[in-house]
């Protein structure tokens, strides 16, 4: 046991050396746009194809529910994802833009961060027009892959053209602060295919890249193809490999991973998903969304219309709550800001859950630190490359 470990478990066994600090009120808000082209085949996110529900009456709804949180907070980060919220035609996609500058701006500045989702192939010149007079300065496009087949096994609804288009379409647009998606190890692909995608993503130098590593979600048209034979999946070793060939790729090309699946030029970094990393409290408007505030998470129903019903009442969408004790929040806490390369400040850790994670978690932390997944150093808790490829493992030991 480290000496560390060894100084904070003579404090007892509960580790809590005074009561944790009160709670800030959230200051990071997240709007949830459920329609979409199509239903990608991966995909296990609250989403429906458009044309399914009214946009326009959902779309009035969510500034409804906008202005009702808005209220008495105000939001520093601002995140519009979905779904698609570019798939919305230009006429709601515009007024769904207006409506939250309208209220958000209202008597105070902009959000610092403001980012939405794009798909490349919702991207059109009418929506860029109405993104440019618009508050949003930051745009996340959805690329995945460059890859032919890798499209097609992903479901995705654009091309390798349309993906290159969209990016030179919002950097003429002005738009200096770009996240592209990627999403590797899916079935088929080799790590010479993994290569020419990350040169491309290079190629476009974007701000900011969020490469995830493929996973297979029961109940999606992936999953079924893969039960019934049809897809083959990578062995983890292939996917362990491909994590590897795009950790040295995008740092060698000048991104730092600061994140387990994200990677920023210097003073770059997502503010907005930091919020989340660090378990500080957030709002959700829309439906599906979660929020969380005063140790207690929240999430708006999914059913679309009733979450319209709900917002006409006058009444809050909420489908479900849970309160979470204090240990399982502080162990929250700690696995998320794990997430995190830097990994979490053992003394604020302390300061704000009034819980030392070295006693909270001696055991999981001692064995994950002996064989060397884990290290403490300069007061800091945090993965080690070795940690960071078996990551899923190292959380779950923690929770």
């Amino acid at each position: 046991m480290p000496p560390s470990m060894q100084e904070s478990a003579a404090r007892g066994e509960s580790g809590e050396d005074h009561p944790p600090c009160a709670p800030l009120p959230p200051d990071a808000l997240y709007i949830h746009v459920p329609f979409c082209l199509r239903k990608c085949a991966y995909c296990d996110f609250h989403s429906v194809p458009l044309g399914i529900e009214s946009e326009t009456d959902y779309i009035e709804a969510l500034l409804c529910e906008v202005r009702a949180v808005s209220e008495s907070l105000r939001f520093r980060t601002v995140y519009i994802g979905g779904g698609t919220p570019t798939s919305l035609s230009s006429v709601m996609f515009s007024r769904l833009l207006a409506g939250i500058d309208g209220r958000l701006g209202a008597g105070s500045s902009p959000p610092v961060e403001y980012t939405i989702e794009t798909n490349p192939a919702t991207l059109e010149r009418e929506k860029i027009t109405a993104l440019e007079a618009s508050s949003v300065n930051r745009i996340s496009v959805g690329i995945q892959t460059f890859n032919k087949a890798g499209l097609a096994v992903l479901g995705r609804a654009h091309d390798a053209a349309q993906a290159v288009s969209a990016v030179r379409l919002l950097r003429n647009a002005g738009f200096g602060n770009l996240n592209l998606d990627m999403l590797f190890g899916w079935p088929g692909q080799t790590i010479e295919m993994l290569r020419e995608d990350l040169g491309k993503f290079l190629d476009l130098r974007p701000e900011h890249v969020s490469a995830y590593c493929l996973s297979v979600e029961h109940g999606t048209p992936l999953a079924r193809a893969i039960r019934d034979g049809s897809l083959q999946p990578l062995s983890d070793d292939a996917q362990a490999d491909m994590l590897d060939e795009v950790v040295e790729t995008m740092e060698s090309g000048g991104y730092r991973r600061y994140e387990v699946s994200n990677f920023a030029q210097p003073g770059r970094e997502s503010l907005h998903n930091r919020a989340y990393w660090e378990n500080r409290p957030y709002v959700g408007c829309g439906s599906g969304a979660c929020s969380y505030a005063n140790g207690t998470r929240t999430e708006n129903t999914r059913d679309i219309q009733k979450y319209i019903l709900a917002i006409s009442r006058g009444e809050r969408p909420m489908e479900n709550s849970e309160t979470l004790s204090p240990e399982k929040s502080a162990r929250e806490t700690l696995v998320m800001g794990l997430r995190m390369t830097e990994g979490i400040n053992l003394h604020e850790f302390n300061k704000r859950t009034g819980f030392d994670a070295l006693v909270l978690c001696a055991d999981a932390i001692s064995g994950h630190v002996a064989a060397g997944r884990l290290e403490i150093l300069d007061g800091r808790l945090r993965l080690t490359r070795q940690g960071f490829q078996v990551a899923n493992r190292i959380w779950s030991d923690l929770v």
